[in-house]
């Protein structure tokens, strides 16, 4: 640095911290002052997450999320539908038996909330006789 730019900052500094120390009271006035409405702002600020709100909802796949919500009730949830095209109704052993298979490669599936499996299996074997 030349000599004539440190002096340059050194009068600069001087400037400054004249004017800071002269008008002390009038900056602390300010500044509380300022502090006040800020906090005062501060006190409307409501926190409103939302996962519609956190998502692209203009992206081709939150679009077809968004028209079937209502159908599978939420994110991260998949339906199984296993159907019967044979005689008669679903209380034989042949649907059961794959439904009890489709149901136990649901419920042991990696990271899988057990305790959320729903099946037709699991309601008629803890419903009484």
């Amino acid at each position: 640095m030349s000599l004539f730019s440190n002096q340059r900052l050194t009068s600069f500094i001087e400037v400054c911290a004249d004017f800071l120390l002269r008008r002390r009271r009038l900056l602390l006035w300010v500044f509380l002052a300022l502090t006040v409405l800020l906090a005062a702002s501060a006190t409307r600020v409501r926190l409103d997450p939302g996962f519609a709100k956190m998502v692209p909802l203009q992206h081709p796949y939150m679009q077809t999320f968004t028209e079937y919500t209502r159908a599978f009730s939420g994110a991260n949830r998949i339906m199984v539908n296993l159907r019967w095209k044979g005689e008669g109704d679903v209380y034989n052993k042949q649907f059961l038996d794959a439904l009890r298979s489709a149901t136990d490669e649901v419920f042991f599936l990696p990271g899988v909330e057990r305790g959320r499996v729903f099946s037709l299996l699991r309601r008629m074997c803890a419903t009484p006789k």
